[in-house]
């Protein structure tokens, strides 16, 4: 008895490219990356992370954002490095 397999493939609907099962799907390896990845800006564009896509990336036309909806940005593994030459700013919190 033979082994059949049955893929389904991704779907456009209304402009999206949708995989066939959320957190499934990869798109490139670690050795088949692709190039560039070109997205557009303002406030509903940029990258989304997550299992609730609480992070996400976005350009607004000048500035790059990382904006959360929960939890926090950690650096790790590497030093943090910002050029003499330009501004660092930190916006006060209340903790």
């Amino acid at each position: 008895m033979g082994y059949e397999s049955v893929y389904t493939p991704p779907s456009w609907s209304a402009g999206t490219f949708s995989p066939p099962a959320s957190n499934t799907y990869d798109l490139g390896s670690t050795s088949a990356e692709w190039r560039a990845l070109y997205l557009g800006e303002g406030a509903s564009s940029g990258a989304y992370f997550g299992t609730d896509q609480h992070a996400r990336v976005y350009s607004d036309g000048t500035d790059l954002i990382v904006a959360l909806s929960s939890g926090n940005i950690d650096i790790t593994g590497a030093d943090l490095s910002i050029a003499a030459t330009k501004k660092f700013y930190l916006d006060g919190g209340t903790d």
